[in-house]
């Protein structure tokens, strides 16, 4: 089935429309759950929230866009509104001067050849939540700093901050990540190049 017949099911009531909706879309809004989320468990509680939404609001979609897309906006605004109730509880986190030193010398675009995207995601989920969350909307959701100060409610100077704090813990990750995934010759191998 093509993604307007399954909506179309949906609206009628047909599980088996609501089931192939959910089987071709899970996966991929399970893991914007998971990036928002601060353990397994809270992204599994946004995963069934965000379904009920999609099922309550699925007649809004006027097939103008891709479901794909229409279903990501769904799934991040459960996830910044969840945000939206605990964040009196959020850590926000100011860069030190050596941090901002670190920053003169890290490279901004955090290098990922070498890496799994699945390493890369579980080196974002290990960052603290309030870094993560503004990285997520900046790298991956494409917001900018106004945009992100605007939803999260903060100056766009913290979203930077924050921007900035993720970047550099990447980073530190990323250079541990390389140095240890880097080949190791033993003596035998050394003597085969002589």
């Amino acid at each position: 089935m093509h993604d307007l017949e399954l909506v179309e099911g949906c609206l009628k009531g047909q599980s088996s429309a609501q089931y192939g909706l959910y089987q071709r879309y899970g996966s991929q809004t399970f893991g914007i759950c998971r990036r928002y989320s601060s353990d397994q468990m809270e992204a599994e509680d946004l995963h069934q929230i965000g379904w009920m939404r999609v099922f309550d609001k699925l007649s809004l979609f006027r097939n103008e866009g891709v479901l794909g897309a229409w279903l990501r906006k769904i799934f991040v605004s459960v996830c910044l509104n969840a945000y939206q109730k605990k964040k009196s509880k959020l850590q926000w986190y100011s860069i030190s001067n050596e941090d901002s030193a670190a920053i003169q010398v890290a490279d901004p675009a955090i290098p990922t050849d070498f890496l799994e995207l699945e390493q890369l995601a579980k080196l974002i989920s290990q960052l603290p939540e309030g870094p993560r969350l503004v990285f997520n909307l900046f790298a991956i959701e494409g917001m900018n700093h106004k945009e992100i100060s605007q939803a999260l409610e903060m100056s766009e100077e913290t979203s930077r901050q924050q921007l900035r704090r993720a970047r550099i813990t990447l980073s530190k990750q990323l250079t541990l990540t390389k140095e240890t995934t880097q080949p190791v010759f033993s003596k035998a191998d050394n003597s085969k190049t002589k």
